[in-house]
């Protein structure tokens, strides 16, 4: 064959074979592709997933916006590239990832994400000689985005990638610097990985890491259950729960047999005493996986980390077992075939915050795992379990002798059994108190179980209120979601004395309500009086007696971390009698008093009709109108009462309950002397007339001073006195000025009379009386002036007049409806 002939098949035949093998690498580059994608994402069982388009071109496949959405991966651009050598070997010789971005699932379980991700890595034969990865971006929750680059090479049947990760940088949650690489065996499936920290920082709300820095190790194939982690961690300043550490290490070091992980770090500013110790051992076997957990706290001299409302002295021990089949998941609690251990706890002056202060206690717990129950239980271990603090700058003591709680954390229930318990708070000690409490704490804790309290003691001195019991229950609401329901029953001197209440708690909404009714009570003078149920009432009242009844209603609501509670209420006084400080008698109390709040007290312009009062003098048929404010604070805005066939007008005046001083005038208009006199002790004293005058009042702490009193005569009148026996003072009939006050007083026509009054209301009074008139039968009927002082006790001039009070309406309309608008919900 001719050269030429020949050189011309050979270029035709170069050519055709040329343009064949472009075509073969056409097809082939797109096969492979599409093979390769085909296979990836049928190894991982994503058939959601899509690819927006595959364009080739000389320099490569391109791939755009690959969307895996059951893995949370999204991808900008794939570049695909390929020499004809590795084509004809099924390979690429590269592939450069551009833009991807990483979320965690929110649908599906952990376990399936994980298992698809395990099975990806060992179906997947990475058919490529060299990677890169850029731009990436990878959220971790409510971590910053980590941004991460890596390069990866082929070695033999392995691969390696070297990676930097950094954070963004707009972000202070985190911040971290670090740089790693990872191998990972095509065959074996077997991968290793190791990451240096260069700098980094974590703000948690109740964490802080600064200056971390160190080294982590990793070695996993994709049956391993636990990973082998081999780290040095390692931050130079933290603060956790807002106590300040420094040298915080953590260390962490195995084997396929054994993993070991300790955490140490030093309290700021205590000279090495103040420690965080927390050790955990790993032992695996074919069967079970068992940890041993030690923890070791020790925090002394809490008072110098200058944190506000910190200090005392805190100590917390603890070891304990526990084992699991290796198959279950490390967060299943439930799955844990064996939990035992023992804690430790110890608290000297312990405070924290203005409220809870000087905490002192020794316990000695003892923990474990119920299969059965599937519960973790924590009791007292047969130890009493002391405390003592101080809250709101006032003293508590609690002893719990039998304490069990238990806890199931596949139905977030929580169970408290406490028996034979006794508290003391300020002036109230509890006896015999027991619970029972089961709460399910997720989404919204509700409770129910009983509660009961043998004997409530006021240990006051005199006591607030004689020994009371108490019986409650708590009912999760089925109609009301997130509700716990409770009903309580408080009893007193054999039942007597009845409380009883109703309320519920809304712990999504944060929300609540209590309504209380005392149950009528009807006292019996000479049988049982107010001091038998309430000894503290003896300090200011005796003998009280009558009817009695009480409503109270309690609203509170959290918001903006911060709670508030409103109250009101109501107290029936229904003919209530006795006397006051022992010496102010009165009859006839009658009001219903509605209070705007209860804590503290508070109402405004109550009205209380009262039958007769005696403070000295003798009122009757009063009508007050008070208010009170802070619980202390008393107004009366309008006081009348008769005296002797007159008015008292009381003025208004403000009185602090706390220091009960000031002043309190009373007006006296048209009091008949006959009948002022009629209560006088003094027999045969008569008069006729009427008197005006003003009557000042200073209550001190020694008691109600009367203080230059004057009643003046409005007109002319009539004075006598004429006994059957004189007293000894007028029976002198060798003084003449005995004979002629005698004579005098026997019919003494008076046009003036003026009476002064002075002196402690129970103690010694002086009566000044002027008078200026005529007797008919001395000198005459010439007119004379008179002046007459008598010294002592009021109680032996004027004597207790018994009245009866005009009940308003209004009064009447409310003590007959009491009871019927104040029923109690079921």
């Amino acid at each position: 064959m001719p050269s030429l002939l020949k050189k011309s098949l050979t270029f035709k035949a170069l050519g055709l074979a040329s343009l064949g093998l472009i075509c073969l690498l056409i097809i082939g580059l797109l096969v492979f592709a599409e093979r390769t994608l085909e296979k990836t994402l049928t190894l991982a069982g994503w058939p959601d997933s899509t690819i927006h388009h595959i364009a080739w071109s000389p320099s490569g496949t391109v791939l755009t916006n690959v969307n895996l959405p059951r893995l949370g991966l999204q991808v900008d651009k794939v570049t695909l590239y390929a020499s004809p050598a590795a084509l004809t070997k099924g390979r690429l010789d590269k592939i450069v990832v551009e833009g991807f971005e990483y979320k965690p699932p929110t649908s599906g379980t952990e376990k399936d994400v994980t298992f698809n991700l395990t099975e990806t890595l060992r179906g997947l034969d990475l058919h490529f000689a060299e990677g890169v990865f850029g731009n990436g971006r990878i959220h971790l929750g409510a971590l910053p985005v980590l941004l991460v680059s890596a390069e990866v090479f082929e070695r033999s049947d392995d691969y390696q990638a070297i990676f930097k990760i950094t954070t963004t940088p707009d972000q202070s949650a985190l911040t971290l610097d670090a740089a790693g690489s990872v191998t990972f065996d095509t065959l074996t499936g077997l991968a290793k990985g190791q990451i240096d920290i260069n700098s980094g920082q974590i703000t948690l709300p109740q964490a802080t890491l600064r200056r971390l820095g160190g080294w982590v190790n990793i070695e996993t194939t994709a049956d391993s259950a636990l990973p082998l982690i081999n780290a040095q961690l390692a931050a130079g300043a933290a603060e956790i729960a807002k106590i300040p550490f420094t040298d915080l290490s953590l260390s962490m070091s195995g084997d396929a047999a054994r993993l070991q992980a300790l955490l140490d770090a030093e309290l700021a500013q205590s000279d090495g005493k103040g420690r965080v110790e927390i050790e955990a051992n790993v032992t695996r076997n074919d069967a079970t996986e068992v940890a041993e957990l030690r923890l070791d706290i020790n925090l002394p001299d809490l008072q110098k980390l200058n944190v506000a409302g910190l200090g005392g002295y805190l100590s917390v021990k603890g070891n304990g077992t526990l084992a699991k089949p290796t198959a279950e998941a490390y967060s299943d609690v439930a799955a844990y075939q064996q939990l035992v251990g023992q804690l430790s706890l110890a608290a000297k002056d312990l405070s924290a915050g203005a409220s809870f202060r000087k905490l002192n206690a020794e316990a000695d717990l003892a923990v474990s795992y119920d299969p059965a129950a599937k519960a973790i239980i924590l009791d007292n271990n047969k130890q009493p379990l002391n405390m003592a603090l101080t809250v709101a700058d006032q003293p508590w003591q609690i002893d719990m002798p039998v304490l069990v709680a238990s806890y199931k954390p596949d139905t977030k229930t929580l169970n408290v059994q406490l028996d034979k318990a006794q508290a003391q708070i300020p002036q109230v000690s509890f006896g015999n108190l027991a619970l029972n409490i089961e709460a399910v704490l997720y989404p919204y804790p509700v409770a129910s179980g009983t509660i009961s309290v043998a004997e409530i003691v006021s240990t006051a001195k005199p006591a607030a209120f004689t020994p009371l019991k108490l019986a409650a229950e708590l009912s999760a609401l089925s109609s009301q979601p997130s509700t716990t329901g409770f009903a309580m029953t408080v009893t007193g001197q054999l039942g007597a004395l009845m409380v009883k209440a109703r309320g519920l708690h809304n712990s999504q909404e944060n929300s609540g309500q209590l309504r209380a009714r005392l149950e009528p009570l009807q006292l019996v003078q000479g049988v049982t009086t107010l001091d038998a149920f309430f000894p503290v009432s003896e300090k200011y009242l005796s003998d009280v007696y009558g009817g009695f009844g009480a409503w109270a209603a309690l609203n509170w609501q959290r918001k903006n971390d911060a709670w508030t509670l409103t109250s009101k209420g109501q107290i029936k006084l229904e003919n209530v009698a006795g006397a006051y400080a022992g010496d102010f008698p009165f009859t006839g109390l009658n009001s219903v008093l509605a209070f705007d709040s209860l804590t503290p007290p508070a109402f405004s312009k109550q009205q209380v009709a009262v039958g007769a009062f005696t403070a000295g003098l003798p009122l009757a048929n009063g009508l007050l109108t008070l208010s009170l404010k802070n619980g202390h604070e008393l107004t009366l805005h309008d006081g009348r009462m008769d005296m002797a066939g007159g008015k008292i007008i009381v003025a208004p005046f403000a009185l602090d309950l706390n220091k009960p001083t000031g002043r309190i005038t009373l007006g006296a208009g048209g009091l008949d002397l006959e009948k002022l006199f009629a209560v006088a002790p003094m027999e045969g004293l008569s008069a006729s007339g009427e008197v005006d005058g003003t009557l000042p009042l200073t209550l001190t702490a020694d008691g109600i001073v009367l203080d230059n009193g004057v009643l003046q005569s409005t007109g002319p009148g009539v004075l006598k006195y004429a006994p059957l026996q004189l007293p000894s003072f007028l029976k002198d009939d060798t003084n003449t000025h005995i004979v002629t006050l005698r004579t005098a007083l026997a019919n003494f026509q008076f046009s003036n009379l003026r009476m002064g009054l002075s002196g402690n209301l129970v103690g010694d009074q002086t009566v000044t009386l002027t008078i200026e008139g005529k007797n008919p039968d001395l000198y005459g009927g010439h007119p004379v002036k008179l002046n007459l002082n008598v010294e002592g006790p009021l109680q032996n001039i004027l004597r207790y007049a018994p009245g009866n009070s005009t009940i308003p309406d209004t009064i009447e309309q409310q003590l007959e409806q009491f009871e019927e608008n104040n029923a109690l919900p079921e």
